[in-house]
């Protein structure tokens, strides 16, 4: 059984729970417990796993999905609550300054500001470059290849050195349940159908279902549709779009996907038997 309990996340519905524009998934399972980011402040991080009841002490490994401050808020705080060999999967190049181009003005929206070597002195951090397997049923995607599928890219993301971020840092995980495969996501920005079949070829085995950030917010209707089109093509059964996927582009995805499309907030489970 998998057990994914949604920490960070733009939305909440629930009493005594915060939101804010980010992402952290507790995520159960029954061999390791697992962090998938950060959310973007410690606040509200800390505040709703303390109030969920999540053991912070249990988690074996955190992946980071990308180098942005909304995924890894409270990446250096967590280490004085977690064990002393959590495991920090992430790809090598999120070591690498992002910024939001505006205009003239160049706005820091990465890693926090600490450097990667202080990373270093509390966790044990192993770079994914590739498709990592972390535990039986448990894999860590590596850079997401190109397919030829959309991807979410924008002039506006630059790395440190002015070239446009193509986020090659970006990495999802890939659960294998009951011989299907349960994919969850940051943000999409490499395409969240690149994601999806690069767990097909990785793994041999159908997606199940897709969870996380899809980054269809204001792409227009002729994404969502290729989206959800592309979904269906690819015999997905459930969807469960947060963060950056945007509210009328869920609306919008649940009219053109044939399978289970729920929207999930702070605070609620998804759970897989």
């Amino acid at each position: 059984m998998v057990v994914l309990k949604v920490l960070v996340e733009n939305k909440v519905f629930r009493s005594g729970l915060k939101a804010e524009h980010g992402l952290s998934l507790f995520v159960k399972t029954d061999r390791r417990n697992f962090l998938f980011d950060l959310g973007q402040t410690e606040d509200v991080f800390f505040s709703n796993a303390s109030q969920m009841g999540v053991d912070l002490e249990s988690i074996s490994f955190i992946v980071l999905s990308h180098g942005h401050y909304d995924h890894t808020g409270a990446l250096l705080t967590v280490s004085e609550v977690v064990k002393k060999d959590t495991v920090i999967y992430a790809h090598p190049m999120v070591r690498v300054g992002k910024y939001r181009k505006q205009g003239s003005l160049m706005q820091y929206i990465g890693v926090g500001k600490a450097p990667w070597d202080e990373v270093a002195e509390r966790f044990m951090v192993d770079f994914a470059y590739r498709l990592r397997q972390v535990d039986e049923g448990i894999y860590v995607s590596g850079e997401i290849p190109d397919y030829g599928y959309p991807m979410s890219l924008s002039e506006q993301y630059v790395l440190e050195n002015g070239d446009e971020d193509e986020f090659k840092d970006e990495v999802a995980v890939f659960l294998v349940v009951n011989g299907e495969v349960v994919v969850i996501t940051g943000c999409s920005h490499r395409g969240v159908l690149n994601i999806v079949e690069h767990a097909r070829r990785s793994l041999n085995l159908p997606v199940r279902a897709v969870i996380g950030g899809f980054h269809l917010h204001q792409k227009g209707v002729d994404l969502v549709d290729e989206i959800g089109e592309g979904f269906n093509a690819m015999g997905v059964k459930e969807l469960y779009p947060m963060h950056c996927s945007g509210m009328d582009e869920i609306c919008r995805l649940r009219e053109r996907f044939s399978g289970v499309c729920e929207i999930r907030s702070c605070g609620d489970e998804i759970i897989f038997s």
